[in-house]
């Protein structure tokens, strides 16, 4: 578990110095889900840059409950009005 740690760390600091150095529009990340991942997502959401991003449940309750991802959609509740969600808006695609 340290390892996968690691190296979710290291993918997290890309991500957060991409943004410091390049300073793009906007950032693309595919399957978010880890807690490292998800923390990635928030501080570049909150220096400006638009995310586009997939997280995957079988319900958008699984995600709404997921601990980890809970904070790219808000959770269960919102403690303060300074609180920041990742992304502005969902798209649910259901299989079914």
């Amino acid at each position: 578990m340290i390892l996968c740690d690691t190296v979710y760390m290291y993918f997290m600091q890309v991500m957060i110095e991409a943004v410091e150095n390049h300073m793009p529009e906007t950032i693309i990340i595919d399957e978010i889900g880890t807690e490292l991942e998800a923390l990635a997502a928030s501080t570049i959401a909150q220096r400006g840059v638009q995310l586009v991003g997939t997280a995957h449940g079988m319900t958008i309750e699984n995600i709404i409950k997921n601990p980890y991802l809970q904070i790219l959609v808000g959770g269960i509740e919102v403690q303060s009005c300074t609180f920041h969600f990742v992304f502005t808006f969902v798209i649910y695609m259901n299989n079914d």
